[in-house]
């Protein structure tokens, strides 16, 4: 994390001395992204000198069909299903008015899911349940602070309305919300608890979540 920052400060102060022939920045940018966050795009409005906003949307689905939840006893397998799907809104801060670097703080509107069905017998606590059925699902916090620097490293072209950019930044997701559900109803409730408490326990180290981002922007 820390040489990729650094690599990103590199290239933008090589970027800012460039931007600095230019007296004015485009106040208006539209970008195309990929990243921790999914794929998206934002669109950002530099209003002053010194300050913007810029609000947008990402997405991706992806599944993992081996997760495994344990306990000392017993393993349960599921085919998972990770949803990325967020929409920042931020204000941005340019500390030097002719370059195109920014501080970022604002929040991230926050739709992240991770569900899942189990696959093959079920086991808690030692007990095989055969021809039983779990599915679980697993949000995060609605609204999570954010805080990232980010800024345009390589323009395009002597009218320089094109470029590659890029965002390093934090999210506090804070703790997840675990459910879980016995569509069979065959487990007993208090087994499906020490389920639901073990997929809290694999989860519950993760309340940040990286942003890393790259997009190609288009300004006017």
């Amino acid at each position: 994390m820390i040489v990729v920052l650094l690599l990103f400060v590199s290239l933008h102060t090589h970027g800012q001395e460039e931007d600095a022939a230019r007296v004015k920045p485009y106040p208006i940018s539209i970008n195309a992204e990929a990243g921790t966050t999914g794929l998206g795009g934002t669109v950002a409005w530099r209003f002053l000198p010194r300050l913007g906003i810029r609000g947008g949307m990402h997405y991706l689905r992806y599944t993992t069909p081996d997760f495994e939840v344990e306990d000392d006893e017993s393993i349960t397998t599921y085919d998972a299903r990770l949803q990325l799907q967020s929409q920042p809104l931020t204000l941005d801060i340019h500390p030097w008015k002719n370059s195109s670097f920014r501080i970022s703080a604002g929040v991230l509107f926050n739709q992240n899911e991770f569900t899942g069905n189990s696959s093959g017998d079920v086991e808690i606590d030692d007990i095989t349940y055969p021809g039983e059925q779990l599915s679980f699902r697993v949000t995060q916090e609605d609204v999570c602070p954010y805080i990232g620097i980010g800024g345009n490293f390589l323009h395009f072209g002597k009218a320089r309305r094109w470029a590659l950019g890029g965002d390093i930044g934090v999210a506090f997701t804070g703790t997840w919300d675990v459910s879980i559900s016995n569509p069979t109803g065959g487990i007993p409730t208090d087994e499906l608890e020490k389920e639901r408490q073990d997929i809290q326990d694999e989860l519950k180290d993760i309340k940040f979540w990286p942003v890393l981002k790259l997009y190609l922007t288009f300004q006017f």
